[in-house]
């Protein structure tokens, strides 16, 4: 098989297609793939160690929330259900649809945890990090692929690995030049204050934090190698169509690309015939997930609105700076390359294929709602304009763009005058963005995410104990056709670790997010007659109430969930103070 840096023995090699690699590039390989795998695991054990006396630590940074959707699928899978519903709204509960979406993922990952009893959370993370592996071991395969395994093109494989493992994007610009921080926005720059940074962006960033998004990094890059290799149409069938279920927006762009691609070949009388079996698998297996999706979109309304739930991009002026230390050394690659006779860092068909991939991925990130459109649709400054954009995810398609970029910045970057000294620096100066990623991830832990909690209901990283045994009072419920009602800061945490519904936890996730928060807040702070609170908790199948102190916040001097006579089947007290379960039927 082709070698990569995560085979050890110089034996293995020798490729049928491809020379015999160094042991130079073996070990420099080796290495970014050790260094990669401990960017993406010290920062778990630095807030391991900083958990606060008194708190549980819930396995997560950054964005816990959009992570405890994965883990609220995986513990349905868990507990035998192979279809998943959506445990952070009630409407699937009250009306009794049956659910018909799936995920292999996160079916694997409870699985797993159902038959081995390990801990669904300490799985996910040695998901992420075996993905991590699997995503530099495919790069390698596909960066080997790109350059035909040339030993002359050895420094554009290890500067491509370099960039994916050490660096991501722009975010260093506003660290050294702060002035910037108003004028532009940097996907791999996380602020306190706002959503802005897109880790899926970056295959670092990713690796970091989500497994199903390092895990179609990989995927894409297998891909992108069958493509370019022109071999091996069963296994790029499943792997498309793993691709698609997991994650299926990385999907549509393959399609199209697929399609641009056979156009192509025909248009210049190609030998399509020899191409046909590897394009049409992949094809085939992107598009099946497709249908399957469009039938549950077309049957629940619940799946559709939460489909329709804008997550658009950034505006053009933004992505180009974001992406600018990939572009900028793509560019000095085609500059050194220009004129006849020159001997690229890559082959004509990767610059061919990852050409029309990059192109119909752009196209459909940025794809108007109308022709009149399009100049709104690149250069808009709102970020979740949802009429400007016939996609409304179209900002989760951006995974992919990092991935053909690699391939021309490594050649950009083994083109550079006075190596030995240029290209340490380069690493060394765009290393600063997922540092201060980094930077930012430790201090938000450190205060338990206390700015994202206040502004934006997002939920604490740590939990009290207090908190924590509330959950594991919940979790020994046995009928779990019921709901919770608590504020999205615990109800974030309430499907993974109960497998009960929550009335209230999610941004995205919850259907009809500002009515039922101002209803859930109207009955914390006394504000229904109790005809009416009964009436609401009835409608709404909640069958258990948390009072912990960011509930009692909202009316400190008073209990509702008492004033009803509920009974209390839990109850601890934390440093902040106590945490109440009540029980709406006995």
């Amino acid at each position: 098989m082709t070698h990569s840096p995560v085979s050890s023995s110089s034996s293995s090699a020798s490729s049928p297609l491809y020379p015999k690699l160094s042991q130079r590039e073996i070990k420099w390989g080796q290495g970014l793939l050790l260094a990669f795998i401990l960017l993406v695991s010290l920062p778990y054990l630095w807030c391991a160690l900083i958990t606060p006396p008194g708190f549980t630590w819930g396995g997560l940074f950054f964005s816990a929330d959009d992570q405890n959707v994965h883990l609220m699928w995986a513990r349905q899978a868990q507990n035998g259900s192979l279809f998943i519903r959506d445990l952070f709204t009630t409407e699937g509960l009250v009306s009794g649809d049956r659910p018909l979406f799936f995920n292999l993922f996160t079916l694997a990952l409870g699985l797993t945890a159902r038959i081995t009893t390990i801990d669904t959370m300490f799985l996910y993370h040695i998901a992420r990090v075996a993905f991590a592996g699997l995503f530099v071991w495919q790069l390698h395969r596909l960066l080997i692929a790109a350059t035909g395994g040339s030993p002359e093109h050895e420094n554009t494989r290890l500067g491509a690995l370099a960039l994916a493992t050490l660096t991501t994007g722009g975010g260093f610009i506003v660290v050294l030049l702060p002035f910037l921080s108003r004028k532009i926005v940097l996907l791999d720059h996380a602020t306190k204050s706002s959503f802005v940074a897109v880790p899926e962006a970056f295959a670092l960033l990713s690796a970091l934090i989500y497994p199903l998004n390092i895990a179609s990094f990989a995927l894409l890059c297998f891909l992108l190698r069958a493509i370019i290799e022109n071999r091996g149409p069963v296994k790029a069938f499943f792997a498309a169509l793993i691709l698609s279920n997991i994650h299926t927006y990385d999907a549509l762009p393959l399609l199209v690309m697929c399609l641009v691609g056979v156009c192509w070949m025909a248009y210049k009388h190609e030998n399509l015939k020899s191409k046909l079996a590897v394009w049409s698998a992949i094809f085939v297996g992107s598009l099946i997930p497709i249908l399957y999706q469009a039938l549950v979109f077309r049957g629940s309304e619940e799946f559709r609105i939460k489909a329709l739930t804008p997550t658009s991009p950034p505006a053009i002026y933004h992505l180009i700076p974001t992406y600018a230390p990939l572009v900028i050394l793509a560019i000095w690659a085609l500059y050194k390359n220009r004129g006849a006779g020159k001997t690229k860092g890559w082959t004509p068909e990767t610059s061919k294929w990852l050409f029309i991939y990059a192109i119909s991925l752009l196209v459909l990130i940025y794809l108007p709602k109308s022709p009149s459109l399009i100049f709104s649709a690149l250069f808009s400054r709102h970020a979740t304009n949802a009429n400007l954009y016939l996609l409304s995810f179209s900002r989760k398609m951006l995974e992919g763009l990092q991935i053909p970029l690699l391939v021309f910045a490594g050649a950009g970057l083994a083109l550079l005058p006075h190596r030995k000294y240029t290209v340490p620096a380069v690493i060394a100066v765009c290393s600063l963005s997922p540092i201060t990623f980094w930077s930012w991830t430790i201090s938000n832990a450190t205060e338990n995410n206390a700015t994202r909690v206040q502004a934006f209901l997002m939920p604490p990283y740590y939990l009290s104990n207090a908190d924590a045994g509330a959950l594991l009072a919940l979790q020994k419920v046995p009928d779990k056709n019921q709901a919770v009602l608590c504020l999205p800061l615990i109800g974030s945490y309430v499907p993974r670790a109960t497998g009960l519904f929550t009335y209230v936890g999610h941004w995205a996730e919850t259907l009809h997010l500002e009515r039922k928060l101002g209803q859930e807040m109207r009955f914390y702070r006394g504000r229904m007659t109790p005809t009416e609170a009964r009436a609401f908790l009835k409608d709404n199948h909640i069958g258990y109430i948390i009072e912990s102190p960011y509930e009692r916040n909202l009316a400190p001097n008073s209990s509702f969930a008492r004033s009803l006579g509920l009974k209390s089947i839990y109850s601890a007290n934390s440093p902040d103070g106590e945490t109440i379960v009540f029980q709406v039927n006995d």
